[in-house]
């Protein structure tokens, strides 16, 4: 089976998976959504979760301080998402961040050869020249494998001691022949108007870009709507498309909401 999925590892993004799942569904995808979810989050989430549609896979948290013995405030559970490789009943996964918006069908991607994925370079930072900078982990295309998952777990400890600390940097050292996706499947909202404005960073325009990935500390899903100061700052940067998109994740939001509150 193949299928869409993104992680849960604690109550505070819930809302970011239920938009993301509206968003996904109104593209009319013919696969189906699933969430995996760790054990730490309370019942009352995963119930709202199934309650729109949402299909929940359980598993145990993968903790960072306890595997490495290191505080790791805020960022504990950051690889939660290796788990995604034990989920061998499916042949292939369409992996997606819970603070990301789906644009447009994305259902081709089922069709990229694992891993498949964006480069983390200049669509994020807007600086030419650093076209590699490894892989952003936001988006995944992957064929679960547990033997990989192990790799990945076993390798923490040294590569904490290296100073690496994201998931995807760890993720990086076990790509190998792995498919480099076209940047619009992974884009902040902020770059947007840098890219359909500035040919020579991109080569596409607003009606290419599929996925969202509002990767900053402060994610749309923690308020209920765009307020003035943040649309007027949007504005005054010339970034339309910024509020454009931002416009769209709150209609997406007040649309799940509904359906959750019925």
């Amino acid at each position: 089976m193949k299928a869409f999925v993104s992680c849960l590892s604690t109550d505070n993004y819930l809302n970011g998976i239920l938009v993301l799942y509206q968003s996904l569904m109104d593209t009319n995808t013919k696969y189906p959504f699933y969430c995996l979810v760790s054990d730490q989050v309370s019942e009352e989430t995963r119930n709202s979760l199934e309650k729109v549609g949402v299909h929940v896979i359980v598993r145990e948290a993968v903790s960072v301080s306890e595997i490495t013995n290191r505080p790791m405030e805020g960022w504990d559970y950051t690889y939660f998402k290796f788990r995604l490789f034990e989920l061998t009943e499916f042949e292939k996964l369409v992996y997606l961040d819970a603070d990301m918006i789906v644009m447009r069908n994305i259902d081709a991607l089922f069709d990229e050869k694992a891993i498949a994925i964006c480069q983390d370079g200049y669509q994020f930072t807007g600086i030419k020249g650093k076209e590699n900078c490894g892989c952003n982990s936001g988006l995944m295309v992957i064929e679960p494998d547990a033997e990989l998952f192990h790799k990945l777990v076993a390798e923490l400890p040294a590569a904490m001691e290296r100073g690496l600390s994201g998931d995807q940097e760890v993720l990086n050292l076990f790509l190998d022949g792995n498919t480099w996706l076209p940047a619009y499947y992974n884009m902040t909202p902020n770059m947007i108007d840098k890219a359909c404005y500035r040919e020579k960073y991109f080569d596409f325009r607003y009606k290419d870009i599929r996925v969202v990935h509002f990767i900053w500390k402060m994610k749309p899903f923690f308020t209920t709507k765009l307020d003035a100061k943040r649309v007027f700052s949007m504005l005054s940067r010339l970034h339309f498309y910024e509020v454009k998109v931002n416009q769209y994740y709150y209609k997406e939001m007040k649309k799940i909401m509904r359906r959750l509150e019925a």
